[in-house]
């Protein structure tokens, strides 16, 4: 018998074939398309935190490279007042130093960008933030710093105990130069090599503050605290104009003197970062104003004598820092860049992006 491919085509079992395949496509083409919309909203994901990242990078280079041109168009010339070995006034000094119009929440293109420091007097816990750039000779180089020196900073910023603090400081010097400083009942170097993965001491300067998380005693804590007191910069001088309270203390000046200094240096205001600040030209000129203005004991003479003698004080700055922070107006997203720069010719020396 022959069957009519009609009657075939609407036959009920046909027809219920032809629904399940048409079910299975529709399945198949709608999990296709699932998969092919998951995988764009990924890549537009990926693409708009991209752009994100590159707009706050931008942003926050912007913010560096003014600051360093800021500098170098009028900061510059104002270095040749130090030659005339007299007092100079805060003059361009605080359009560097504390500029909120310049370097605080600045518009730029769809987002903005502060540069900034934390300004520390004698309570470690309350730091006033200052908007501009950091004198990085204004803290302990640890490169360059006596043992006696590191030991004192690490008492007065991280409250150790001198045992500890000393231990500690060991630390830095076996790091940075050849030979061997005990440690604890044992030399340092077998500290090293005993590890689980061994490595050798340096025995050479520190290039970057991150080398202090491979030292005996170091903790994320410990170099947290510390990072705004110390610096790899320099020539080892501290600078006394731009020196934190802190610091003072850790080169050993007691109470009496470092208020002496603070009333010569902040003017008749008081106040840290404004016109009427003084800043020494020179080391003389700094003893002379003292001496003058507030006056000096024997024992004070002879304090900064002797940390002139160590040459462990300056009064001018060859590098800079300038910590810039970015966020774009649509985002809660930052973007953070920390550089360093060489006073001489503007030369980025440091470059390190959060």
């Amino acid at each position: 018998m022959k069957i009519s491919s009609r009657l075939l085509f609407n036959s009920p079992s046909h027809q219920g074939t032809i629904l399940i395949l048409a079910l299975w496509t529709l399945a198949l083409l709608t999990v296709f398309s699932i998969s092919i919309s998951a995988r764009v909203r990924q890549e537009i994901t990926f693409l708009s935190r991209m752009e994100k990242t590159y707009r706050l990078r931008d942003i926050s280079s912007a913010g560096i490279y003014k600051a360093r041109a800021l500098y170098l168009s009028n900061f510059k010339s104002d270095q040749q007042y130090a030659i005339n070995d007299e007092l100079v006034p805060a003059m361009k000094r605080v359009e560097l130093f504390n500029n909120d119009l310049a370097f605080k929440s600045v518009e730029l293109g769809q987002g903005s960008y502060s540069v900034y420091y934390d300004s520390y007097d004698s309570i470690l816990e309350n730091p006033i933030r200052m908007y501009g750039f950091i004198d990085e000779e204004s803290k302990i180089n640890i490169n360059k710093a006596p043992r006696s020196v590191l030991k004192q900073l690490f008492i007065v910023v991280l409250g150790m105990l001198e045992e500890e603090a000393d231990e500690l400081a060991g630390s830095i010097i076996n790091w940075r130069e050849a030979g061997e400083t005990e440690l604890t009942g044992f030399f340092s170097d077998d500290f090293y090599s005993q590890l689980k993965d061994p490595y050798e001491s340096k025995e050479a300067d520190f290039q970057i503050l991150d080398e202090l998380f491979l030292l005996k005693g170091m903790t994320p804590e410990i170099i947290e605290k510390l990072s705004p007191f110390i610096t790899v910069f320099g020539k080892g001088g501290v600078n006394f104009n731009t020196a934190s309270v802190p610091v003072l203390m850790a080169l050993g000046l007691e109470d009496g003197l470092i208020r002496k200094i603070l009333l010569v240096h902040r003017g008749q205001d008081g106040v840290l970062g404004t016109v009427d600040d003084i800043y020494f030209s020179s080391y003389n000129v700094m003893l002379s104003a003292l001496q003058e203005k507030a006056g000096l004991d024997e024992n004070e003479m002879k304090a900064l004598t002797d940390l002139s003698n160590q040459k462990l004080i300056g009064m001018n700055s060859e590098y800079f820092g300038v910590t810039c922070v970015a966020q774009l107006t649509s985002s809660n997203e930052v973007k953070q860049i920390k550089s360093v720069f060489r006073a001489e010719d503007g030369e980025i020396v440091y470059w390190r992006e959060i």
